[in-house]
């Protein structure tokens, strides 16, 4: 009853329905008049009821048949009426068999026009389905795209499954993956939720995995092309104590790597299950699967090499600066031999009193102290940019500008003395000498040109400087006394005037060196230091 209601409502807001209404009034005046003359224009009649089911048929309404003889009622009652009214019944009749013939054969017409062309409903019906079926592809293709981006196994996992259940309308499917070792397809369930126990791992043969593997340039391209049809579980693995609805492998690199199994379907979501687009599903899954598997297998071998170079980082700056060590790493060639010319600033710190102090206390305790004042003062020459060229005894020789050359290399060496001098101070303040004892820490500093770089042999060879520049540091530390800075003149004009509390040692004597004026610094006056 609803359907015809329906019709009805069709009917009465279709645009033909004005001309129908015209039609039936102008068969109620021809009825009225040729009655009134005690005759029928079956003619007429006929024509005009051919009339009103051709516009009947083109509102292109439902129950087409039982809407036509409805519409008929209203004007046979007018019929019957006149017909006894002018005493002329078997007109009623004939006019009554008029009807039926004139429906009988519309009918027919009507239903082999039927059956080669469909009504603006059906099309409407059939256009709206296309689309939907259209942007539900779409949203298939974006879905998969996405799934073949994702490197990460639990992200694949839940857009999997949420593909499954939001285009496939699969009520239960579980995602198994591969345990080769064991010959299990092993279930993976959906992120964030527990185990279903009614889904086991599945044993299979050790021929499976390449048995039912595919080549996309084959199996893979036939099934989507709609060559071949889905398989069942039993279908696909025999032994298997379950059966599913569809199944479908999961491969790469020619074998099985894992199986995407729809279990329950409600029968009227069945017509989404289109095998191509479920096989296209299963190859973007297992792709995707892969790439994971890769993905997790580089960041592995990256991370051991990143934590390899690292300990090798750590490892050989124990041996050279951490620039030099970070230079060596860094470098695209192999590391060579040979040096350039640097304008740079060399320091050296030696402790005064040492030797002294090597013949009064035992071995153990002198290395102790000698190494705990080491890593004192390279943490605070490191943190001040300088670089350990090498350790000579109880002495340091450190550079600035080398390997890496700034604009105040000069000035920096000379505030790091000065804080050498203050750490040193601050080092003693717990220790107990032996009496008669005492250990102060000599300062030098130059700067000159030197040659800089790698020298000894091709399979022994050491990072450090080399030149007049060095030398004079050597010869200038013999003279700093314990808790004294003394730096060449090239060194002192190289920094801010006022700057510094000093004295001036005239025209000293140097072995190897022209004679020059030497400068003890007391004090830093103001710090320009940054």
């Amino acid at each position: 009853m609803g359907k015809l209601t329906a019709s009805a409502k069709a009917l009465l807001s279709s645009r033909n329905f004005i001309t129908f209404a015209a039609m039936t009034l102008i068969l109620a005046v021809v009825d009225a008049y040729f009655l009134s003359l005690q005759t029928m224009a079956y003619g007429t009649r006929n024509l005009i009821l051919t009339a009103m089911l051709l516009c009947l048929s083109l509102s292109a309404i439902e129950h087409f048949i039982i809407v036509a003889f409805a519409v008929q009622v209203p004007n046979l009652l007018l019929l019957l009426l006149l017909s006894i009214h002018f005493g002329a019944p078997q007109l009623f009749f004939w006019g009554l068999s008029g009807h039926l013939i004139v429906t009988a054969v519309f009918f027919v017409f009507y239903n082999q026009l039927s059956q080669a062309y469909i009504s603006e409903s059906q099309f409407a019906k059939l256009k709206a389905d296309l689309k939907e079926s259209e942007d539900l592809s779409m949203q298939k293709l974006l879905y998969f795209s996405l799934l073949g981006c994702l490197r990460d196994k639990t992200k694949v996992l839940s857009q999997a499954y949420h593909v499954l259940d939001n285009f496939f309308k699969a009520e239960k499917a579980v995602i198994y993956l591969a345990n080769h070792e064991k010959n299990l397809l092993v279930p993976n369930f959906r992120p964030g939720t527990e185990a279903d126990n009614n889904f086991q791992p599945i044993l299979v043969k050790p021929d499976f995995w390449r048995k039912h593997s595919y080549d996309p340039d084959k199996g893979m391209l036939s099934l989507i092309g709609g060559k071949t049809s889905l398989r069942t579980l039993k279908q696909l693995i025999p032994e298997s104590s379950a059966d599913a609805h569809a199944a479908m492998p999961l491969s790469a690199a020619n074998i099985v790597t894992g199986l995407v199994v729809i279990f329950r379907q409600k029968e009227e979501n069945k017509k989404y299950l289109d095998p191509a687009h479920f096989a296209a599903f299963a190859y973007v899954l297992g792709s995707a699967f892969e790439n994971c598997q890769t993905h997790f297998m580089v960041r592995q071998l990256l991370d051991k090499a990143v934590q390899k170079t690292e300990r090798v980082e750590n490892a050989l700056g124990k041996f050279v600066s951490g620039d030099v060590a970070k230079g060596i790493i860094d470098s695209q060639s192999q590391i060579a031999l040979g040096g350039k010319k640097s304008r740079i600033s060399v320091m050296i710190a030696d402790l005064r009193g040492f030797t002294r102090l090597s013949g009064t206390i035992p071995i153990e305790g002198l290395v102790l102290l000698l190494n705990t004042w080491f890593e004192r003062a390279c943490t605070l020459i490191a943190k001040n940019g300088g670089t350990i060229d090498k350790f000579m005894g109880d002495a340091i020789l450190v550079l600035f500008g080398a390997p890496n050359q700034g604009t105040d290399d000069t000035l920096r060496s000379v505030y790091t003395a000065f804080r050498l001098q203050e750490e040193f101070t601050k080092f003693m303040i717990p220790v107990k000498l032996p009496t008669g004892c005492s250990l102060g820490l000599g300062i030098s500093i130059s700067t000159g040109e030197a040659v800089v770089g790698n020298f000894g042999s091709r399979n022994r060879m050491e990072y450090t400087a080399i030149g007049e520049t060095v030398n004079l540091a050597a010869r200038i530390e013999k003279m700093a006394g314990g808790g004294e800075i003394i730096v060449d003149e090239t060194t002192f004009k190289s920094m801010p005037v006022d700057s510094f509390e000093f004295s001036m040692l005239a025209n000293v004597e140097i072995k190897g060196a022209a004679t020059q004026n030497l400068y003890r610094l007391r004090s830093i006056i103001n710090d320009h230091d940054a």
